[in-house]
């Protein structure tokens, strides 16, 4: 055996490689049946704000999701023939400003609050 100079330690030889034999790989009869299941898509409508496929998923918008990913806490399966609809964050401030201006703000009087 060699010596290591820095530890003085003995260090083995690089033992010779063994190459391993063949392996049957194992396959699942209902692979295609639950490959087809992962890859049919369903079309949901958000009931809340989340997040899907790298997006913001606002209340109302209508997207394909996989049956896996399919989260009843804030979606619900609709109709395979509904049309996709996803609001954009200028879409999305523009109905909150436009919610905001049409209901009555507090701190500030209204035309009925004012007496003549």
């Amino acid at each position: 055996m060699a010596k290591s100079q820095s530890a003085g330690r003995a260090h083995p030889k690089n033992a010779p490689m063994i190459k391993a034999g063949k392996v049957t790989q194992y396959i699942d009869p209902q692979a295609p049946q639950k490959r087809r299941a992962i890859e049919e898509p369903i079309k949901v409508r958000a009931t809340a704000l989340g997040y899907y496929g790298e997006m913001r998923r606002r209340i109302g918008d209508v997207f394909l999701c996989d049956a896996k990913a399919f989260s009843p806490e804030w979606m619900e399966e609709v109709d395979p023939r509904t049309r996709e609809r996803v609001t954009s964050a200028p879409q999305a401030l523009k109905r909150a400003h436009d919610e905001i201006l049409g209901g009555s703000v507090s701190g500030r009087p209204n035309d009925s609050d004012v007496l003549d």
